[in-house]
């Protein structure tokens, strides 16, 4: 067995994907292993992005609203979605597009394109007043999706953790892999000469930086930041619904959960919530969070072995 450290990446999503496959015992095999995960981002893409007017979610949004049939990948990416929804009382909310969309975030990453509203799609005060995600039905076993609204559906604060978990369980063989898309990061095993891997969370408010870092032999951490996507009008990409005001007093929180799709999803949710009402979320999930609060303090929550893990820098 090799200690050689292998990496391979694309663009996808927005972002970059990398792939580490550590004390691997045949180089070209998990090299060719990992190129072939990558080539599953595509299809991710083509299914659940808001970005793409080719996607199975744009069509779905176009006709909007009413009962259809969707494929196994996008029923469980918006089953996931209205779960949480439901668990955080909208704090994280899939029904956000048309909000997103007025704030200027409507530009599609690899060509750079404005995209407009889909036909029929309400304005983003109209939508949230309909209800937002309480308009969202999905039936996994009969793999139905039922918008009771013409709304536009956004997985931005998912999709990229729903990835990252799919292309572990592409490489379930390799006991020793870390993932990384554009921040979100899943971990199993060690790394180069038998070592936890070590994420680094960044300075949301001093560029390179780092504020903290975790030890990951299995499990996933997630940032939202105020720092990320910027809309045409320099907006955020958080939306937060009326009754939640913490957003303007947090300059990034990031999750440690057992796989990424929920330290993703509690990421956005615990940003929108703040330390005080998320915490008895991340504890009923299993989670912690690390706050970098607007003055640059630190604040962790969450269950208490699982907070105890952050290493502040």
């Amino acid at each position: 067995m090799s200690d050689a450290l292998i990496e391979v990446a694309a663009a996808a999503m927005g972002t970059v994907v990398s792939i580490q496959l550590a004390q691997v015992e045949d180089a070209t095999g998990a090299t060719t292993a990992a190129r072939e995960a990558l080539d599953l981002l595509p299809l991710i893409e083509q299914c659940c992005s808001r970005f793409r007017e080719d996607s199975e979610l744009w069509a779905l949004c176009q006709r909007s609203p009413g009962l259809v049939e969707g494929s196994p990948l996008l029923v469980e990416l918006l089953a996931l979605a209205v779960v949480l929804a439901e668990r955080t009382d909208g704090a994280y909310d899939p029904t956000v597009g048309a909000s997103l969309h007025a704030r200027g975030f409507r530009t599609a990453w690899d060509s750079g394109r404005c995209l407009e509203l889909p036909t029929g799609c309400l304005p983003g005060s109209e939508s949230a007043a309909r209800g937002g995600w309480r308009q969202l039905r999905v039936d996994r076993g009969a793999r139905t999706i039922d918008m009771r609204a013409p709304l536009l559906l956004d997985l931005g604060g998912l999709a990229k953790g729903f990835a990252v978990d799919l292309l572990r369980h592409h490489l379930s063989a390799f006991p020793n892999v870390c993932i990384n898309a554009g921040g979100d990061v899943r971990a199993s095993g060690t790394g180069g000469m038998g070592i936890p891997w070590r994420i680094g969370i960044r300075d949301p408010l001093t560029p390179n930086r780092l504020v903290a870092q975790v030890a990951l032999d299995e499990g996933a951490v997630c940032t939202t930041a105020v720092g990320g996507r910027s809309g045409t009008g320099g907006g955020r990409h958080v939306v937060v619904p009326h009754r939640h005001a913490a957003e303007c007093h947090l300059a990034s929180v990031s999750v440690l959960a057992s796989t990424a799709v929920v330290a993703d999803g509690l990421s956005t949710a615990a940003f929108v919530l703040g330390p005080e009402a998320a915490h008895p979320i991340l504890c009923e999930e299993g989670a912690s969070a690390l706050f970098v609060l607007a003055d640059g303090q630190l604040e962790t929550v969450g269950v208490g072995a699982m907070a105890a893990r952050w290493e502040r820098c």
